[in-house]
């Protein structure tokens, strides 16, 4: 589709999920004829452009068509872990790498924490962690002795 604007001359085409805007130049009427430069043309992939929310449904429209039920993610929290001297952080038994850790999403219930750095005594605690929530946890690792 093609549609010429205004004395912008601004063409719209639409080729298979592509958008081209572009710019025309204008020769004066009365002047002698010019040569045309090609317009400008700048491409714009749609599925990169802004998506806006769907409008919500009719009434009517959900009481004759039921929709499919919505997958909910299990709920999950965070976990925020720091150390002195840092350490290295095992949450579950997983890696998670040395301290902090910052936000560590996991599912809610309980979870069980260990720091280990040589030279000093591994910490391990047991954290319940609810949904939506940032547990925030500082340890101070003791030297060996």
């Amino acid at each position: 589709m093609l549609v010429v604007l205004g004395a912008g001359a601004v063409a719209l085409a639409a080729f298979g999920g592509y958008l081209a805007l572009g710019r025309g130049e204008r020769a004066a009427s009365d002047a002698a004829p010019q040569p045309v430069a090609s317009p400008r043309v700048d491409t714009v992939r749609v599925a990169d452009t802004v998506r806006l929310a769907a409008p919500a449904p009719s009434p009517a429209r959900v009481a004759t068509r039921p929709e499919r039920a919505a997958v909910v993610p299990a709920a999950q929290g965070y976990l925020t872990v720091n150390a002195e001297p840092y350490g290295e952080v095992f949450i579950d038994g997983v890696d998670v790498g040395p301290t902090p850790v910052v936000r560590y999403a996991v599912p809610r219930g309980l979870h069980i924490i260990k720091i280990v750095r040589e030279g000093y005594r591994s910490v391990t605690d047991r954290v319940q962690v609810e949904a939506g929530n940032t547990v925030p946890k500082r340890y101070t690792l003791l030297p060996e002795g």
